[in-house]
């Protein structure tokens, strides 16, 4: 049986509207954060460069959010990546795609 006081799950909330509905949600813990919320991706790379993020629920309309996603993709694929806004899934990986290719040719990386 999981003790839930041992139990300690690192989010990254990079959506300032949705800050209010995730704290209705959480339950309080007396000793460790479980949430860190910022409003850009900067200030989410700053948090997630130096904590061990374990979820990442971000809106891909903010500029920055793909680019973003991308780093956490390529860092850390253990962490989970749970993403708002009003792409369909097909057009977010299209869009990551084209990312990913636009920064490989940048830096005259070959695509697999």
């Amino acid at each position: 049986m999981i003790n839930r006081k041992e139990l300690f799950i690192l989010v990254l909330v990079i959506d300032p509207d949705l800050v209010k509905k995730i704290k209705e949600g959480f339950v309080p813990v007396k000793t460790k954060r479980t949430y860190f919320e910022v409003a850009t991706p900067e200030e989410g790379l700053e948090i997630y460069e130096n904590n061990p993020i374990n979820v990442c629920l971000i809106d891909v309309d903010i500029p920055g959010a793909k680019q973003l996603m991308i780093k956490i993709g390529k860092d850390n694929p253990e962490v989970e990546l749970m993403v708002l806004g009003s792409m369909s899934e097909e057009e977010l990986q299209q869009e990551l795609d084209e990312e990913i290719a636009l920064e490989a040719a940048e830096k005259n990386i070959p695509l697999a």
